[in-house]
């Protein structure tokens, strides 16, 4: 289990030792945060987090690696749902 701290204050959040999350919005159910890693030239990282439940919805669109070499570099993305089992809010 990761982490994932959120500081609305400062519309920021610390996911295990990556703290290059902003909040870009937030309402009274639902927290947006959007990863500002360097490291995304090309696409990015979303999360969707649902304040009461904890659940979530993680999404990732980029250049992803087919082989572990480095090689064969394709635009592809993924989605990961799951709920955050400790909340303080």
């Amino acid at each position: 289990m990761v982490p994932l701290k959120i500081d609305l204050q400062k519309n920021s959040a610390v996911w295990g030792a990556d703290a290059n999350w902003q909040v870009v919005s937030q309402n009274e159910k639902y927290i947006t945060l959007r990863s500002n890693s360097h490291h995304h030239t090309v696409g990015g990282m979303t999360w969707v987090i649902e304040r009461f439940s904890g659940e979530f919805v993680q999404s990732y669109v980029g250049l992803m690696t087919r082989k572990g070499d480095g090689t064969d570099r394709r635009l592809d993305g993924y989605v990961l749902r799951g709920v955050c089992n400790f909340k303080r809010f």
